[in-house]
């Protein structure tokens, strides 16, 4: 089950269909029966390399439970109606959010995967992060840690997924997509001071095959797990790379951040 936005997908996995052998496999739900809970407010969506045929044949083999994980109604009759192997909680954001679908499906499921944050750790001056670096209890993404407490705390056989920032098709918060739209206008590039603070990207692809990868693996369960693209960088880097094809390097423009 995968919970996205408000939105819960179930997977279930049939005993004949064994786990990828290796991480480094694209992820299949081939056998695997999806069911997703929502409040049924967001229209399904097309990827961009995804065909019409496709589209539909996914949207098709999809099954929908209408509802909202805020009310403890929907998730009651959620429960009751179904079981499932596996759950993704995508949009869980404090301990409450979280609390009231593990308890439902405590001793009920197989795997509970979560959405956290690498918001959660201690700012560090090395990078990028592990998983064992020490985490900030004042962070604002403090509500995932208290989420991972808990699970850990029921005994809940989960892994917590700590993503950075996310980019790809359809991102609801277009982080990336500014200096793009600047360098298509013929626009000077804005970067913060001295633009060499560092930070992490990871593409949706990349964090939605480790997501299906964890499923089905013994040794993944009690932990977290850290995911990005593998290496860090300054945002002025990051913008150089756009920029350097176009051969605009001094269109970068620094802007003071100290008051």
């Amino acid at each position: 089950m995968i919970e996205c936005y408000n939105m819960i997908l179930e997977a279930h996995l049939p005993p004949s269909l064994p786990p990828s052998p290796s991480p480094s496999l694209s992820p299949s739900l081939q056998g695997y029966d999806i069911t997703l809970f929502n409040r049924g407010k967001t229209p399904n969506r097309a990827l961009p390399d995804e065909s019409p045929a496709a589209f539909e044949e996914r949207v098709g083999k999809t099954k929908y439970v209408k509802g909202d994980r805020t009310n403890p109604d929907d998730l009651a009759a959620l429960a009751k109606a179904h079981d499932f192997d596996v759950i993704y909680d995508m949009n869980g954001r404090e301990k409450t959010d979280t609390q009231p679908l593990a308890d439902a499906y405590n001793g009920r499921v197989d795997h509970f995967v979560y959405m956290s944050s690498a918001g959660v750790y201690l700012k560090s001056d090395l990078m990028p992060h592990k998983e064992t670096d020490a985490v900030d209890p004042k962070s604002r993404h403090k509500g995932k840690l208290d989420t991972e407490t808990y699970l850990r705390e029921i005994d809940m056989p989960f892994t917590s997924i700590r993503p950075t920032y996310i980019y790809g098709p359809q991102n609801y918060n277009p982080l990336e997509e500014y200096f793009f739209h600047r360098v298509v206008a013929d626009r000077p590039v804005v970067v913060p001071g001295h633009g060499q603070h560092l930070t992490g990207l990871g593409h949706v692809k990349d964090l939605a095959t480790a997501m299906a990868q964890v499923i089905g693996r013994k040794h993944a369960k009690g932990q977290v797990r850290r995911r990005e693209g593998g290496r860090e960088g300054g945002r002025e880097g990051k913008e150089e790379k756009v920029w350097r094809g176009k051969g605009w390097r001094e269109r970068m423009t620094g802007v003071d951040i100290s008051t």
